[in-house]
């Protein structure tokens, strides 16, 4: 037995790639090693808990972009255009993509507050506590904290320095510091209180208004369902590839994998090409790229063998029908060496008409151009990504200076924006057949009587279904980390 590719470990069962027929070639008693009635489904690729963990936040992500892309068009017309657009635009309840910082104006100081600090001494009831020449430390009415004074705090901190050998003098009393913080003079009674200094006064922003976190929870929407998405996709191909997954599992099921890997692809080239600021977290940006490219890379893997094998089953099957190629072994159209027993199944009209015909495995099917669209608008966005990072260093800009409100504030270029908001409705359309060729699949075998059971992969019962259908409570923890209050 021949190995399917170099990347993959050989099967170590003989696979059976052949139909049985009964004596009168009008009916199918088996399908390779599988008599009707005994197909076993597999609740951790086709289960419907796995299908509800892909389609559900892609079909959410693929609103979520739309409202995204209409507000960036919406943030992109000329203030005081009266246009068609301008007209239209302005009446939708869009979000507003935020400003770089939490608030458009300048920060404004926290207001300072006064506390007491304990013990509170009386500043003008013990003069005889300060030494035996009777200098008493300056009183409110001298003017408190005023420089110009300073004749007054260099005897006194002298004083302290004797009656305190550990007390320093570059150290001056807390009363002592400067800045406009009293409104009105204290009495000669007041306490002795503990006032910040002028750098110590923090500054703080407004909070933001709901359209801005609106938008803010959209971008954490478009960031985290791609992660959860494609970090599953490469643990199916790690399954695939280096656990014999492929000799072991169906076509079926294999496409159904597929299926997934492209969905998952998809949601990361939108976020990649409409959330902000993507490269302001490097390390995370870089690490969901190569997550990308994994998967494409995986999926290229599988086509290409494919191609090469030169045969694979029909998409879809027929609903006229009962018996299909797709509950084959997906190691038979994946290693050469089963080429001709494929080739058996379909030499007569009769036995097409029972299992289907053979499809050519070539670069026009519709997941191979799914996937082709897929890494070069993958590829297109990250040269674009790249070269304006490579413009943005020539021009002197430091990592201060990349949020300033010039370069995030200002409308999005609308010929880029024309460009994605055309990807993205190639990708809802392309994700729509998708979900629509997958869900028909799993409909098809649960009605075909081959199954053993034809609810195994209806219920949630398995530990990777609840495994992934858990992990989708990561985008709301992200939409929810979001939600800040500005100190």
């Amino acid at each position: 037995m021949g190995n399917i590719t170099s990347l993959i470990a050989p099967c170590k069962i003989d696979l059976a790639c052949s139909a049985q027929f009964d004596e009168g070639g009008i009916a199918v008693l088996s399908i390779g090693n599988i008599d009707r009635g005994s197909f076993e489904g597999d609740q951790d690729i086709a289960g419907l808990g796995i299908i509800i963990a892909f389609f559900l936040p892609t079909l959410g992500l693929l609103i979520t972009s739309l409202i995204v892309i209409l507000s960036l068009v919406k943030e992109s017309i000329p203030k005081g255009s009266t246009g068609w657009a301008a007209k239209n635009f302005n009446r939708l309840p869009l979000p507003v993509p935020n400003p770089p910082h939490p608030s458009a104006g300048p920060p404004r100081p926290r207001p300072v507050r006064r506390r007491p600090s304990s013990p509170a001494i009386p500043l003008n009831t013990r003069p005889h506590a300060y030494g035996p020449s009777g200098f008493s430390p300056p009183s409110f009415s001298q003017g408190f904290g005023i420089h110009h004074h300073s004749s007054i705090h260099r005897p006194f901190n002298q004083l302290m320095h004797q009656n305190n050998p550990h007390f320093e003098h570059d150290v001056e009393p807390q009363y002592a510091h400067s800045g406009p913080f009293l409104v009105s003079t204290p009495s000669n009674n007041t306490s002795k209180t503990s006032v910040p200094s002028q750098d110590s006064r923090r500054t703080y922003w407004p909070k933001l208004p709901s359209a801005n976190w609106w938008y803010d929870l959209f971008e954490a929407a478009l960031l985290c369902v791609p992660d959860s998405q494609l970090l599953l996709a490469i643990a199916l191909f790690s399954y695939f590839f280096l656990v014999n997954g492929i000799c072991d599992m169906s076509h079926y099921h294999l496409q159904i994998g597929i299926n997934l890997a492209l969905l998952a692809c998809t949601n990361f080239l939108l976020s990649f090409a409409l959330v902000r600021r993507y490269w302001n977290a490097p390390f995370a940006a870089f690490f969901r790229v190569v997550c990308q490219l994994l998967v494409l890379g995986g999926l290229g893997l599988i086509f290409d063998t494919r191609r090469r094998r030169g045969y694979t089953a029909e998409s879809l099957p027929s609903a006229s029908r009962k018996d299909s190629l797709i509950l084959l072994s997906a190691g038979c159209f994946l290693d050469g060496e089963y080429k001709d027993d494929l080739q058996r199944l379909t030499t007569t009209t009769r036995t097409a008409q029972l299992v289907g015909e053979l499809n050519e495995a070539v670069w026009s099917s519709l997941d191979v151009i799914f996937w082709i669209g897929l890494i070069s608008a993958t590829l297109a966005i990250l040269i674009f990504h790249i070269c304006r990072l490579i413009k943005r260093k020539n021009s002197g800009s430091d990592d201060h200076d990349d949020d300033n409100v010039e370069d995030h504030t200002a409308p999005a270029p609308k010929r880029f924006l024309t460009w994605v908001f055309s990807l993205c409705i190639a990708m809802l359309v392309l994700t729509c057949m998708t979900i629509a060729s997958t869900a028909r699949n799993r409909e098809w075998v649960r009605r075909s009587g081959w199954m053993a059971d034809d609810t195994e992969e209806e219920s949630v019962n398995s530990f990777g279904q609840i495994a992934a259908l858990v992990a989708m409570g990561t985008v709301i923890i992200t939409m929810f980390d979001k939600i800040v209050r500005y100190p």
